[in-house]
């Protein structure tokens, strides 16, 4: 789609100024606040625990991204929306982007049919903005980080993200103790369930 594309009903994260400043202050402080995200904690971590609960009889390797952490976060995200349990999953498909015809990204081409996930937080990741993104540096200089936004494009869902990622944490090295890196595939993780 065109940068200059009309803005279609909906579609939130293309409006800008006085009109998206009104969308969000009508939905963010469902999220936003401290106090609603803690009230979600419960919720994450139900979901979290049943997941690995799930895991516990599966060969492994076992990929975690593919296996946890997207379903949880498609899970919670439909839970925030009040999708039924048995509709959870569609949550998931929902976030991928199918395009219909050939097409090039960035210079990367991408076939009709295929698969493409917008991570915003990738752009964390180029080399050419941050030297030796892999790293932890704890004194990296953070200015111009995109995983959440900035000003009035700030994901409004940036707390429930966090709370996502320090529940899924502390599950896993509570559930899981032996969780260690595959050798086998390095997008992997190989996992024993702790009884």
């Amino acid at each position: 789609m065109p940068a200059d594309a009309p803005v279609e009903e909906g579609d939130f994260s293309k409006r800008d100024g006085p009109e998206r400043v009104r969308f969000r202050q009508v939905f963010a402080p469902a999220i936003t606040t401290v106090r609603r995200s803690e009230e979600f904690r419960p919720m994450v971590r139900r979901t979290a625990d049943e997941l690995l609960h799930g895991l516990a009889g599966e060969a492994v390797p076992i990929d975690l991204h593919e296996q946890f952490s997207k379903p949880l976060t498609a899970s919670v995200t439909a839970e925030l929306l009040g999708v039924p349990y048995s509709d959870h999953g569609r949550c998931q498909r929902v976030a991928e982007t199918l395009f219909s015809g050939d097409t090039e990204i960035a210079g990367q081409p991408i076939a009709a049919g295929e698969y493409v996930i917008v991570a915003v937080q990738a752009a964390n990741h180029d080399p050419e903005r941050f030297p030796e993104p892999e790293r932890l540096d704890i004194e990296r200089r953070t200015s111009g980080h995109l995983g959440f936004g900035h000003g009035p494009h700030q994901c409004v869902g940036r707390r429930i993200a966090r709370l996502e990622l320090t529940t899924a944490l502390a599950a896993l090295s509570q559930r899981v103790p032996t969780l260690r890196r595959a050798d086998c595939q390095p997008s992997s993780w190989f996992i024993r369930m702790a009884p």
